[in-house]
């Protein structure tokens, strides 16, 4: 008696299954014509994945400009490191941050151009240089730097969500 009520239950499970697959779907099955990522994301209760590189990076680099701005630029072996270190990471950030506004359709008006090509002269021409900023210019180039975060955070809240 066990066998045909479990084979009667297995045969409604699958009936139920199938039917109720096609008419209980709120979106799209994944083979209608969604071709790109792009347009996968843009089905409602899905979780994209995606992840913006530099809000990661942005505490650090805050950490290093007010480290660098303490020293004074004054030229010793602690400052050596230190600045070594920030070019690493300013290159990396400004990397990352032009990928985001890449990623999320934000088109440069020229500012944050500016501001990331005045820090790659100010490094020396970016990461691999080995002179970076004048010594008596080490404020402006904080400034440019916090001023660029600054604009990119300010880029990031108007994106579309």
């Amino acid at each position: 008696m066990r066998a045909p009520v479990w084979f009667f239950l297995g045969i409604l499970l699958l009936a139920c299954r199938d039917s109720g697959l096609e008419k209980g779907r709120t979106s799209p099955p994944p083979s209608a014509g969604l071709d790109t990522a792009a347009e996968s994301t843009r089905l409602a209760g899905t979780h994209t994945g995606v992840e913006y590189e530099a809000p990661r990076l942005i505490p650090g680099m805050r950490a290093q400009l007010e480290r660098l701005a303490e020293s004074g630029g004054q030229p010793d072996e602690e400052f050596t490191r230190d600045f070594t270190a920030y070019r690493g990471t300013a290159a990396t950030l400004v990397d990352a941050m032009q990928s985001d506004l890449t990623r999320v359709g934000l088109a440069d008006t020229g500012a944050f151009k500016a501001l990331s090509d005045s820090i790659a002269r100010d490094l020396g021409g970016g990461a691999a240089g080995t002179e970076g900023p004048d010594r008596s210019r080490l404020e402006q180039h904080l400034r440019r730097m916090r001023s660029l975060i600054g604009v990119y955070e300010q880029w990031m809240r108007l994106a579309p969500k």
